[in-house]
Order: C-alpha cells, then sequence, then structure tokens
C-alpha cells in the first residue's frame, strides 16, 4: 500500500513542489488520475490503488487552492483496452494520449475550476 501512495499520491506531490518555481504564470499541470475517485466509489477492486488515485485527484484541488498562477488538473484518461482495464474498456489507449496532448497545447480548452476532468476536457462528478 505505501508503495502505491508513493507513486500516485506522493509522487505527483514531489513533482508540483520541484517543477512549480519553474513553471510560468498560467502554466498547468496535469495529473494522471482515474474515475473511481468519488467518495462514494468504495470498490473492493485494488482498493489501495483507488483510495491512492482519490488523494491524487484531491491534491490537485488542494493545490488549485494554493497556488494562484499555476493550474493544477487531475486526469481521468478513460476506460482503455489495457491490461489492467481490458474487461471495461471503452476506449483505445492512442485516443487518451491524443486528449492528452490536447489538453496540454490548450487544443483543448480547460479551467481550473473544473479541475477534475477527463481526457476529452470533460468534468469528471467527484
Amino acid at each position: 500500500m505505501r508503495r502505491t501512495l508513493d507513486v500516485n499520491t506522493v509522487g505527483p506531490v514531489i513533482v508540483a513542489k520541484s517543477f512549480c518555481p519553474h513553471l510560468k504564470k498560467g502554466a498547468a499541470v496535469f495529473t494522471v488520475t482515474s474515475e473511481g475517485v468519488g467518495i462514494r466509489s468504495c470498490g473492493t477492486w485494488v482498493p489501495c490503488y483507488g483510495l491512492s488515485k482519490a488523494a491524487a485527484t484531491k491534491v490537485s484541488g488542494i493545490l488549485n487552492a494554493s497556488v494562484s498562477d499555476v493550474d493544477f488538473y487531475s486526469v481521468h484518461p478513460g476506460r482503455m483496452n489495457t491490461d489492467m482495464g481490458r474487461t471495461t474498456a471503452q476506449i483505445e489507449p492512442e485516443e487518451s494520449a491524443v486528449g492528452f496532448c490536447r489538453l496540454m497545447t490548450g487544443e483543448t480548452p480547460v479551467s481550473r475550476d473544473r479541475w477534475y476532468i477527463d481526457y476529452t476536457g470533460a468534468e469528471m462528478k467527484a
């Protein structure tokens, strides 16, 4: 469990802390999260993963409230056809990657008021 929390939750905090001093005003930081992070989403499949992604998602909101000149987003990559999500897949990984590129380049507009989004920029319910 500690390793999962270190990678999925503590890692994004360390990255944000390390990069913030070097980012220009208005920069955006995107953290890969999950759709199963809502307070009512209490599934039994890999519980430490869900806990770590819920915490990582909350980190983006807290950073947005704390750092005014950089925008932070938690992004659900979609249910992809991968080893982890094959049984419920809705998209191929390439579609998610294209969506992330559009988010990062600004082609898909986003607002820091809606910091929990999916790879298309649509707001996710927490």
